[in-house]
């Protein structure tokens, strides 16, 4: 949905730091909105790995860039405030994550 599609313009574009800027903000709108809405966040626990997964990866490939270091991190942090509100969210990053972390190494 929209979120997905704030993430991934984020992740075509980490080294402009005014689109990271803009996709934050919208996140924190979104995220604000979600939160007074119960069973909103139903899209980003379902997108949340492959998301996680992929912002991981630009990571991987841009090791000595400290920005996109940042940026990820930033971005990895709000994924998981989310998934923190969200009952039971967890459950799936908790089945993917060796997963993901194996793809890293």
């Amino acid at each position: 949905g929209i979120i997905q599609s704030i993430l991934g313009s984020m992740k075509q574009h980490l080294h402009y730091s005014s689109v990271q800027t803009v996709g934050m903000q919208a996140l924190r709108r979104i995220l604000n909105i979600l939160n007074r809405v119960p069973d909103a966040n139903h899209d980003i626990v379902n997108t949340a790995p492959g998301i996680i997964q992929s912002i991981l990866g630009s990571m991987k490939q841009h090791l000595h860039d400290s920005s996109v270091q940042e940026r990820g991190m930033e971005a990895l942090r709000s994924i998981l405030n989310i998934l923190n509100r969200v009952p039971d969210a967890n459950h799936d990053i908790v089945n993917t994550a060796p997963g993901i972390i194996q793809s890293i190494l």
